[in-house]
C-alpha cells in the first residue's frame, strides 16, 4: 500500500533539516512526546532528542513537513536514504548537519515477517496495549491534525 511518507524535523531558528525519517500515520509527531525529549539519553538517538529538547526549552518547536507522501515503503526508504545523502549525517563520515544515526536504512530496516499473528491475538495484544496506555493530554495536543 502507498500509505508512507518521507518527512523532515526542520530547526526554526536556521530553516535547515535536522532530522529525515520514514513513516506512516502519526509517526511524524512521535519525536515530540515529553517522555522522549525530556530525557534524551535514555533515548536510542539522544543527539535528536537534545536537540528537540533544546528547541522546545526554547519555545521555538522544530517545524515540521512532509517531503513526499503517498509511497510504498521500499519507495520512502529510497526517497529517504537520498534525503539523509543530499544533507549528510553530523556524527557520520559525510559530516552533514542531520541528526540520524542511520545511512543506509533500507539494508538495515526491511525484513520480511516470520511471524504470522492470528486475528485473536492481534486483537488480544491491540487490547492489552489499549488497557495499559498512560492518558498524557500534553501528548494528546500533537496529534490535532
Amino acid at each position: 500500500m502507498a500509505n508512507f511518507y518521507v518527512y523532515a524535523y526542520i530547526d526554526p531558528m536556521t530553516n535547515q533539516p535536522f532530522y529525515v525519517g520514514k513513516g506512516k500515520h502519526f509517526r511524524l509527531k512521535a519525536h515530540l512526546r515529553p517522555s522522549l525529549w525530556n530525557s534524551p539519553q535514555k533515548t536510542t538517538n539522544p543527539f535528536l532528542y537534545g536537540k528537540i529538547k533544546s528547541l522546545m526549552i526554547d519555545n521555538t518547536p522544530p517545524i515540521i513537513i512532509k517531503l513526499k507522501e503517498k509511497l510504498t515503503e521500499e519507495k520512502a526508504f529510497q526517497i529517504e536514504n537520498e534525503y539523509i545523502n543530499k544533507f549528510g549525517r553530523r556524527f557520520g563520515p559525510e559530516g552533514g548537519i542531520l541528526f540520524n544515526i542511520i545511512g543506509d536504512k533500507q539494508q538495515a530496516t526491511i525484513k520480511p515477517s516470520t511471524i504470522q499473528w492470528s486475528e485473536k491475538r492481534k486483537l488480544d495484544h491491540k487490547q492489552r496495549c489499549k488497557s495499559t496506555r498512560i492518558y498524557d493530554p500534553s501528548y494528546e495536543e500533537l496529534f490535532s491534525d
